[in-house]
């Protein structure tokens, strides 16, 4: 079949398009956000929960990307006690179970201007999170046996 040359215009784009998505590892949502313009709809969590305590036992190893963060704070040990990944997308409420029965939950808002924006609440108290791509929070004030409880937020978009 013969095509006219504004046709072939047209698919030859299109069919670059369509195999760079079979190929892509990018997800559905994240292909019907780009296609609209904005941002992605989903972000995935990396959640650390954290115990700091001074019983000089140092930086556990599962922690390493995070040593920098916590040369300001008042502990000299941080050990991990649980880490989990979630997705939280518009209507995702994500659950993490904390030490002495705390419960801590995450509600995303929205994504723009290149930063993930969520609620986090822990108990009676809620917190507004902002986080840029590859960005970290640590969250404190739990108290625990002889040191506090930490919570790490990572977010990828």
């Amino acid at each position: 079949m013969k095509w006219a040359p504004s046709v072939r215009a047209l698919i030859f784009p299109i069919t670059l398009v369509a195999a760079w998505l079979a190929t892509a590892s990018v997800s559905h949502s994240q292909i019907a956000s780009i296609a609209r313009g904005g941002e992605p709809d989903a972000v995935n969590l990396q959640i650390k929960v954290i115990k700091a305590s001074n019983d000089g036992s140092g930086v556990d190893n599962a922690l390493d990307d995070l040593k920098d963060r916590f040369a300001n704070l008042k502990f000299d040990s941080y050990r991990l006690v649980e880490s989990r990944k979630l997705t939280l997308g518009p209507s995702i409420v994500g659950t993490v179970g904390l030490p002495n029965n705390k419960v801590l939950q995450m509600r995303q808002v929205r994504v723009d201007h290149g930063r993930a924006r969520m609620t986090v609440t822990v108990s009676d108290v809620l917190l507004k999170v902002s986080l840029a791509n590859g960005g970290t929070v640590i969250l404190g004030g739990l108290d625990a046996n002889n040191g506090e409880i930490l919570v790490a937020i990572s977010a990828n978009f």
